[in-house]
């Protein structure tokens, strides 16, 4: 994915900031529920433990997650990409109870990837002239392409 991201959430920063300001806040995940669920505990805020859900590869699906502070959907949160799978994923992930919800487009969310559909028009599945990434409602969910965000 290239070029500007959409956040709707929280402070953004460059990947330098972030490494000079915080390099203890980096997060390790490991799997805890097959490949696309993982858990991972961040560095803790003051003396309070933040909880982080990982997840990826949805394809459409929804599965029940765990309890957290933060949820990632990192990629593949759709099959095809469409306006209509995209919707649907953001509406599932904005009704999560995690405070924050942020999602990293895969190679299977067309959609949210303009150049792409620029070079290969006949991606654009099950979508019209007038349904574009602009037109998706975020519901709170935090898109990230090539930032990273503090929350």
């Amino acid at each position: 994915m290239y070029g500007a991201t959409r956040a709707t959430n929280g402070h953004k920063t460059t990947r330098q900031q972030h490494q000079a300001a915080r390099p203890e806040q980096e997060a390790r995940c490991r799997v805890a529920a097959g490949p696309a669920l993982m858990r991972a505990t961040a560095a803790s805020v003051g003396n309070t433990p933040v909880r982080v859900v990982c997840i990826a590869d949805t394809h459409n699906k929804q599965p029940e997650l765990p309890p957290g502070d933060v949820l990632i959907h990192a990629g593949d949160l759709t099959e095809r990409g469409s306006f209509g799978e995209v919707q649907a994923g953001l509406a599932w992930l904005a009704a999560q109870p995690h405070k924050h919800k942020i999602l990293v487009a895969g190679n299977h969310d067309v959609l949210l990837d303009e150049a792409f559909l620029d070079k290969y028009p006949e991606r654009r599945y099950g979508q019209t002239d007038r349904e574009e990434k602009e037109d998706l409602v975020w519901g709170g969910v935090t898109y990230l392409e090539d930032e990273l965000l503090t929350v």
